[in-house]
């Protein structure tokens, strides 16, 4: 199938618009400087949510990271007292845990970066909204 330029304007439309819809990739790319003092409260608390999500997803795919290799001890401790066919159904459980956890960090950076980067916008936003708060409380007097 041959890619027209309308089909590849189209695909760079969708792009653009995706990003300026992420306000995390405006203030990247722009600063704080661009956001109104209500539109950044805003952007504080959906940066909270998404930094709760973050924390949330992470310790579940280590939590299946650190299963993995418990799931291999307990098959042998279970072969060892006899159960052959229960022993086989909880090994296999450990390469599913691990399956799990390594994609699950993959998306996990996929969609979030990093730890860092997610911190970094809350302090950028944060700090801006102290400096405008000194600012506001300065001028006021």
């Amino acid at each position: 199938m041959k890619k027209t330029n309308r089909d590849l304007l189209e695909r760079q439309l969708y792009r653009l618009e995706h990003e300026v819809s992420d306000d995390f990739h405006l203030l990247q790319e722009g600063g704080v400087g661009y956001f109104s003092t209500e539109e950044l409260r805003d952007l504080l608390l959906s940066w909270r949510l998404r930094y709760q999500s973050f924390e949330r997803l992470h310790y579940l795919f280590i939590g299946f990271g650190c299963a993995a290799p418990l799931m291999f001890l307990l098959a042998l401790g279970i072969q060892r007292m006899g159960f052959l066919t229960y022993s086989l159904k909880v090994f296999w459980l450990s390469p599913i845990c691990l399956s799990i956890f390594f994609v699950g960090q993959f998306w996990l950076r996929k969609k979030y970066t990093n730890r860092e980067t997610i911190e970094s916008y809350g302090k950028m936003i944060q700090e801006e909204l102290v400096n405008r708060r000194k600012q506001r409380d300065t001028s006021f007097f």
